[in-house]
This record gives C-alpha cells, structure tokens and sequence, in this order.
C-alpha cells in the first residue's frame, strides 16, 4: 500500500489534488480525477482514517464494552448496534471487561484515543463515569443506566414487557403462573418484574416468585401452586427450565407453558421452542446511531409483541 504523497508523486501533482480527486471536491478536471482514481486503484491506495481523523478532529471510532464476551444475548444485540453504525460511516471496536475498574480503563482508554462515543454495559446501576472520561466522548449505556457527564441510557420500556407477559397468560387462560427472576436489583430485572406482578394483580392472578434457578424449589413450586404457567426473565433461563421440567416427564406445553424474554438471533438458531417477548434489538441499535449521528428526536418506543413458538 502506497502513501498519498508516493501516490502524488506517481500521478505528478500535488496532495492537495489527489485529496481532491480521492474526495470527488471541485477544483481539477475529470481527466486528472479519472487519471488519480485509476493509478490509486493500480497501486492499492486506501485513505489513512486516522490521518483523517487528525487532520478533521472528527473521529468515527465508537468504543463498546460488554462484561462478557460468551453472552449470545450480549454478542447479538452489539452486532445489531455495529450494524447500524456501519451503515452511517462509523467504526466499532468492542473491549470486554471483568469488573468496574477494568470498565473504566477501558473508557479512560477510548477517550484518550478520542473516540466519538462509548456504548457500554454497567457492571451495576447507576455507575459513575468520571467528567473526565465523558468530556469529549459520548456515554450511551443499555441494559442499566449510568451517572455522569455526556451520558444517555437507551432501554425499551421494561415494565410494559413485564406487563405484555402477564397480559398473554392471562388470554391463555393461564392464572396460576411462577415468575422466575434474579435477586440482582438491576433496572431491567426490577422494572420487568414490576410490570408483571402490577398487571398480574390487577388480572387477579395468583402469582409466585422465585429469585433463583433451583430445580428442587421449582419442582416443588410447581405442585404447591398447581401452575400452570412459569414466566422466566429471559430465554436462557427459560431454557433451563424447559430441561428441568421436561427431565422430570413434565409435558411442555400440554401440562405447563413457559414463557421467556429476548429472541436473540443467535439464541432461536440454537432453540426454536421457546415462547418469548421480542426484545428490540434494532430499536436499540437505530437509536444509538441516531444519537451518535447527532439526531436530536428519539425514536418512537417500539411495540412489543409475543413470539408464539411450542413452549
């Protein structure tokens, strides 16, 4: 790869011309453009982003960071949010993180390489980004919501999830129905649990929840509560619950119906059964370009709907 000066030198005219034939800007004749674009094409010229990025000050790196790079759910959502920042000229370069000191190395890193923005995943609600870190650089965080400078939280509405759960079993002729979640007190998992118990009180259903996985305790939930219906935090959980009720000669869904949260891409290739809430992977991912892009009007909240599948 050739250089932009070797490249002038081939073409014997100055940097100036090639950037303008490079960039399609007035100011040389078609003949020379055509001459340029010809000998760069030759000699496999590409521009230098970074010496760009320099010389504009603008830069079209976004940072992200996940605290796990083996969560599908994580790997999937990210990709969407790539996707749709490659579509308007952005680059992504993705960090996983073990804990929040390493999370704040990581953004203290993008900001000193001047970055355009950060997407993050909080360690915990409500972190504390540092003004230093955020002075030049853009903090959006999903999943939980950060304090600081220059940051923004994108979520679709986790309580009308939860609702939207209640309100299907409820049409399914469900009213005896386990609610298994997490004892992390995370905005999702408080906000989605919220919307079901709410809506769930207000059908007049008879609601029992569980803030962990244990086979044992479920199994015998399941037959002191006569359930008919579990609705699990997300599709890996409900999962794991489809094995352990099936293991046990549990028939899914003519004796008990699961329902669960995200129908990541990744996740329904690997297990088409589970009937879950569509998260809203592309909302997320066209309102972080948005942002990013500099649009001030947030996108519509997106409509939730149940993907009905064997569970």
């Amino acid at each position: 790869m050739i250089s932009s000066l070797e490249l002038a030198k081939l073409c014997k005219v100055s940097q100036g011309t090639v950037d303008r034939a490079l960039h399609n800007r007035k100011g040389i004749s078609k003949k020379t453009r055509e001459k340029i674009l010809e000998i760069a094409k030759t000699h496999g010229y590409a521009p230098n982003p970074a010496a760009r990025e320099l010389i504009t000050g603008k830069s079209s790196i976004v940072g992200a960071a996940i605290p796990q790079m083996n969560s599908i759910f994580f790997m999937d959502l990210f990709t969407e949010i790539k996707e749709h920042l490659r579509a308007i000229g952005y680059r992504f370069v993705l960090a996983p993180f073990a804990d929040e000191a390493e999370l704040l190395e990581i953004l203290a890193d993008f900001s000193a390489r001047r970055y355009c923005a950060a997407v993050v995943v909080p360690t915990q609600d409500n972190m504390s980004i540092p003004d230093q870190l955020a002075a030049n650089m853009k903090i959006l965080s999903v999943i939980a919501p950060v304090q600081g400078k220059n940051s923004q939280f994108i979520t679709p509405d986790e309580v009308a999830t939860g609702s939207l759960a209640a309100e299907f079993m409820a049409k399914q002729g469900h009213h005896n129905i386990i609610h298994l979640t997490y004892t992390r007190n995370s905005h999702a998992i408080l906000a989605r649990t919220k919307g079901f118990t709410d809506k769930a009180a207000e059908l007049k259903l008879h609601v029992s929840v569980l803030k962990e996985l244990d086979a044992e305790k479920l199994l015998s939930l399941i037959k002191q509560h006569k359930a008919s219906a579990i609705f699990c935090h997300n599709d890996w959980l409900a999962l794991e619950t489809l094995r352990i009720i099936e293991r046990e000669g549990i028939k899914v869904p003519d004796e008990i119906s699961i329902l669960g949260v995200d129908n990541s891409p990744t996740f329904n290739s690997l297990n088409s059964d589970i009937t879950t809430i569509q998260y809203p992977h592309q909302w997320v991912g066209k309102q972080i370009a948005a942002i990013i892009n500099g649009k001030k009007t947030a996108l519509k909240t997106p409509i939730l709907k149940v993907i009905k599948k064997r569970s």
